[in-house]
């Protein structure tokens, strides 16, 4: 049986199809997944990027820098909304309880998929690498 690389996107898919389920370890892992399907494209932009990731430190907060920082308003849009993804995956990992749960998962999944989108047009050359010549 051949099976299909493995794509980032996948998080998303299995995210949604926990997400139609009752059980709270589903929801919380559904936002978890949601979270690290947008840090892993972020991640990949960074990288393509030429921006270097110091391996040991806190790669989450690398990344997200580089679009909190850059001074295009379409990058620091992107960082807010990562933002308000990685609070709730750290709520849903971290904290109990979690109250509300049920309700959190249509509004973290449609904003995925907005940074997603809004990602993809933005120019692939941002968050600009200033020390890369291009």
């Amino acid at each position: 049986m051949a099976t299909q690389p493995f794509s980032w996107s996948d998080y998303l898919t299995l995210a949604s199809e926990l997400s139609n389920r009752t059980e709270e370890y589903c929801l919380r892992t559904a936002i978890s997944r949601t979270y690290y399907y947008i840090y892993h494209l972020a991640r990949q932009r960074i990288v393509d990027n030429q921006f270097p990731i110091v391996r040991g430190a806190n790669s989450h907060q690398q990344i997200w820098e580089k679009f909190e920082n850059d001074p295009d308003p379409r990058c620091q849009k992107l960082y807010l909304t990562a933002k308000k993804i990685q609070d709730k995956r750290k709520q849903a990992d971290y904290d109990i309880p979690y109250p509300k749960i049920e309700g959190e998962f249509p509004a973290v999944i449609e904003m995925a998929q907005r940074f997603a989108q809004e990602l993809h047009q933005l120019d692939h050359r941002l968050p600009a690498n200033r020390g890369v010549r291009v």
